[in-house]
């Protein structure tokens, strides 16, 4: 499987120092569309943006929620196991089995407690780990609207939009916002899965 983050080449950096926000990293996924060109040019190739794997990822979701652990345990495993590229250990069909690989070499880890230790994760765990990876720089608020679904955001995170400014002084309301820590209840993220 060839890495969908890579290490940046040694100089290869568009500034001298690292911009704020920037990283010494690069998604490389989808590299071989700007470097297949037998000319040596930059080729253009097709837009990503629902891939098959997230296919199976939403329907191992609606699995699990019906309880049909092996057939969500079958579909997690297409991304996951070493046969088909993602190079991890299969997970069992009992949902709250934790991942193979034994405390220090699983994948996902979470934590217990805010700050806490860390265990290995279960089969929705497994889930959530590969649906991330998979949706990583397909589409826009993957992660975001994923994360809101299982009640993984952070505390005082925004769960949607604020209605524009402008539609509201037209119709004669408050302007308002969401989410942030002074936020009132509604409109916020609650203390999330792990704990923060």
């Amino acid at each position: 499987m060839q890495a969908y983050i890579v290490n940046r080449a040694s100089n290869s950096d568009q500034t001298a120092q690292i911009p704020w926000g920037g990283s010494e990293y690069d998604f490389a996924r989808f590299h071989s569309w700007n470097t297949k060109g037998t000319d040596g040019n930059a080729c253009n190739g097709a837009l990503i943006f629902f891939t098959v794997a997230e296919l199976n990822l939403l329907e191992a979701e609606g699995q699990y929620r019906l309880g049909n652990y092996a057939a969500a345990a079958t579909l997690i495993n297409k991304t996951r196991a070493a046969t088909t590229g993602g190079g991890l250990p299969a997970i069992s069909n009992v949902p709250t089995d934790p991942v193979p690989g034994g405390p220090n070499g699983c994948v996902p880890k979470v934590p217990t407690a805010s700050q806490g230790p860390l265990k290995c994760g279960d089969m929705f765990e497994a889930l959530k780990w590969e649906k991330r990876l998979e949706t990583e720089n397909t589409h826009w608020m993957a992660w975001y609207l994923d994360s809101r679904g299982w009640g993984d955001l952070a505390e005082g995170t925004p769960l949607y939009w604020a209605t524009p400014f402008g539609d509201l002084q037209v119709r004669a309301k408050p302007v308002y916002s969401v989410g942030g820590a002074s936020a009132t209840a509604i409109g916020k993220a609650a203390k999330g899965t792990y704990g923060f």
